[in-house]
């Protein structure tokens, strides 16, 4: 094993091999910088969550998967997807469809529940979670539909040459 010794600042040093703070990987400076960072990130990933009173969660109705593909601009989408909701207090809740009269699903005290259901549109759909007992929105989430390729409809309007 061969010993190296480090030479700071040494004359017999070349500038090239010189070690000195500014150029030291953790100056100080670096270090809070790196450290303050890592704090910044580590507290903004972690999810807390403040609900004021009569506020709707953002996160009280979730769908799975959240996007329907079709293969061509215009045609249906079909898709099996899972709806998953959560509230603070036990109650009666009520899936529906912005669209439709009557709900998809009903669940009777309950602080959270699930429900799968077919999906088939040609354009995007939204879907509330009711509280009824006061009939208020407590959770939205939008169902989207896209694409792989848009519609290659021609109008009829164009002159034929042959």
């Amino acid at each position: 094993m061969v010993a190296r010794s480090l030479h700071i600042n040494s004359s017999d040093t070349p500038p090239s091999k010189r070690v000195s703070a500014s150029n030291c990987i953790f100056s100080s400076t670096r270090l809070i910088t790196l450290v303050l960072t890592f704090v910044f990130v580590s507290t903004a990933a972690s999810p807390v969550t403040a609900i004021a009173d009569g506020a709707p969660q953002t996160d009280a109705l979730k769908v799975r998967p959240d996007k329907c593909i079709s293969l061509s601009q215009g045609l249906i989408c079909y898709q099996r997807v899972r709806f998953e909701w959560s509230q603070r207090d036990v109650g009666d809740y009520c899936l529906i469809e912005e669209s439709a009269a009557d709900p998809i699903v009903c669940w009777a005290q309950l602080r959270s529940g699930s429900h799968i259901t077919e999906f088939a549109s040609q354009e995007n759909k939204n879907y509330y979670l009711i509280n009824q007992a006061d009939k208020r929105r407590v959770g939205s989430v939008t169902l989207q539909v896209a694409w792989v390729y848009r519609s290659k409809k021609r109008s009829r309007g164009r002159w034929r040459l042959f």
